[in-house]
């Protein structure tokens, strides 16, 4: 019986689901022609799609290589993360040269001359003994001549240790030669089988921004040789904060990129924009839904990511499909049908379109609002639609147009908003907030305080308005037009504002909300604003300590005494 298979790796893949290949084949391409030595810096931000782009890059190379096989191509990937785990961070250049001559090594097989076979073979001999090496020495970039001059250098009989850089550089260049031109014994030109070694770098903006750009430096000083190309997966700005790192926060802005245009000869910003997310949505659903729900949904989850997550990022995408993918396992009984499972994508995405936006786009309320409610029962949630419906360019509104609530002529399919309403009130448990902490073994349910004082001020004949666009309850007396009050949820304790005349009528509603308030919770802060007629109002909970509760409760005392007063000091 065949297990299904639940989540979606981070794992880089040749399989093009985003639509890159047109780029990434322009690269290759670049790369099979270049002059050397050459630099590629495959730019993007954080799950961008820097390590998918190299692997599809190398696929391109892999197909030229069975097009042209006697005029190969070495290709190889260091993957610096793996090594920086290992807590190898100071022999990185190191082993950045031992995986170009094994790359090396394994594309000329026995055809290579002896002394690049030695080379590799006494260089794979000391790698063997990597632990003993880093334990003894820093490998940074200055001992890294040290280390490969007593690698590669000849006895030169008068004691010297080490060679200029530029005599090693050297060294390095003709070995590479020697292996990308070998010779027999003779010095006669055998059968050529390389023309070029690629090193594709992944993974630099995981290592601390200092070793990602000593590393750089390295690669700069000794390996930039002929028939050489470097193609880096890479975060400018990681790079930037190494070069900070090394030389000080008061370098200009110029002359960091002066150091990165002097690294890097190509650079490539990853064109984010033209991914192909449509496709790339419909690619992954295949893997968890029917086929024939597949076909009818797609559309709308892609359209869902385009309007409302507002990302291309494939790992925010895959993140997003994780978690919706878990939470049809934690409630089953719930997420029924293809309806169900589209509802539950387009809340999720709401939840972490905030993440997922740049800072000026920034989206805090849209989520909060619509969980507030949902967790208040069906009737305030359809009203707080009703009213976001009402508002145009709203992304509720986006919202129930891409899922197809309404009509091209503007009416409502009441049947499904209906369905999407009790949808999110059943499931509202997905909304519970994650920072709040229960006061006692006897606390209400999320939003229970909320209910609980609503409850209380009711019941002192007060009049309760619901203002669902912003979470909040209005509270004021049935013949005057005055608020009192208003009361709004927040996942760390109660958020109240008192707007008073200063009567005595007010201050005994007060005196009573006080009392009431103790009951729930530990204790009150409060906020009293002088020369403004309101004042704050916060519950505390036990994330406090008792100093902070004692001093909330002077703090109440001296707001009631001060409402009590016919003529109130400002």
């Amino acid at each position: 019986m065949e297990i299904k298979r639940h989540g979606f790796t981070d794992q880089a893949t040749d399989n093009d689901s985003l639509n890159a290949s047109s780029f990434c084949s322009g690269i290759a391409t670049f790369i099979e022609t270049c002059d050397t030595p050459m630099t590629i810096a495959i730019q993007g931000g954080w799950g961008s799609g820097k390590s998918t782009a190299l692997q599809l890059i190398q696929k391109e190379l892999s197909n030229y290589n069975i097009s042209n096989p006697d005029n190969q191509i070495a290709y190889s990937t260091f993957n610096t993360w793996q090594y920086s785990t290992l807590k190898a961070d100071d022999s990185l250049p190191v082993y950045l040269l031992a995986n170009m001559l094994h790359c090396i090594s394994k594309a000329v097989g026995g055809e290579g001359s002896e002394r690049a076979r030695h080379a590799i073979d006494s260089l794979r001999t000391a790698l063997s003994r990597a632990a003993g090496i880093s334990a003894e020495v820093t490998l940074g970039s200055d001992t890294l001549a040290e280390f490969l001059t007593k690698l590669l250098a000849p006895p030169t009989g008068d004691g010297s240790e080490t060679l200029p850089a530029e005599t090693l550089k050297n060294n390095i260049s003709e070995l590479i030669d020697d292996c990308v031109n070998p010779t027999d014994k003779k010095g006669r030109p055998k059968k050529q089988h390389i023309s070029r070694v690629i090193l594709f770098i992944d993974d630099l903006d995981r290592l601390r921004p200092e070793t990602a750009f000593e590393l750089l430096e390295a690669m700069k000083n000794f390996l930039d040789c002929k028939h050489c190309v470097f193609v880096l997966a890479v975060d400018r700005d990681v790079v930037y904060q190494g070069i900070e790192s090394k030389y000080g926060n008061s370098i200009s802005p110029f002359k960091k990129r002066q150091f990165f245009d002097k690294i890097i000869q190509l650079p490539f910003n990853l064109p984010t924009e033209q991914y192909n997310v449509p496709h790339y949505v419909k690619t992954l659903l295949n893997q968890k839904l029917p086929k024939s729900e597949s076909d009818s949904y797609s559309e709308s989850y892609a359209n869902l990511v385009a309007t409302i997550l507002g990302s291309n990022n494939p790992r925010t995408i895959k993140r997003v499909l994780n978690v919706w993918d878990l939470y049809q396992l934690i409630y089953p009984q719930y997420v029924l049908d293809g309806d169900d499972r589209l509802f539950l994508f387009a809340t999720l995405l709401l939840k972490y379109r905030d993440e997922a936006k740049g800072p000026d786009e920034k989206d805090r309320n849209t989520y909060n609002d619509l969980s507030a409610h949902a967790r208040e029962g069906t009737d305030p949630l359809k009203d707080y639609l009703n009213e976001e419906l009402d508002k145009k360019d709203r992304v509720i509104d986006t919202l129930i147009n891409v899922v197809g609530m309404r009509a091209a002529d503007g009416t409502y399919n009441e049947e499904l908003l209906d369905k999407f309403t009790d949808f999110l009130s059943s499931i509202s448990a997905i909304f519970s907030p994650e920072a709040t902490t229960p006061l006692s073994n006897q606390e209400p349910e999320p939003g229970g305080v909320l209910n609980e004082l609503r409850k209380h001020l009711r019941e002192k004949d007060l009049k309760e308005e619901h203002m669902s666009s912003k979470e909040r309850y209005d509270f004021r007396s049935r013949e005057s037009s005055l608020v009192l009050c208003s009361l709004r949820d927040k996942s760390s304790g109660i958020y109240v504002v008192f707007k008073f005349d200063a009567n005595r009528a007010t201050s005994s509603v007060l005196d009573d909300f006080r009392q009431q308030s103790k009951k729930i919770a530990q204790g009150c802060y409060l906020d009293c604003r002088e020369g403004q007629g309101w004042a704050t109002l916060i519950g505390i909970t036990r994330d406090f300590n008792d100093d902070s509760v004692k001093a909330a409760e002077q703090y109440i005392d001296k707001f009631v005494s001060w409402a009590e007063s016919n003529n109130p000091s400002v």
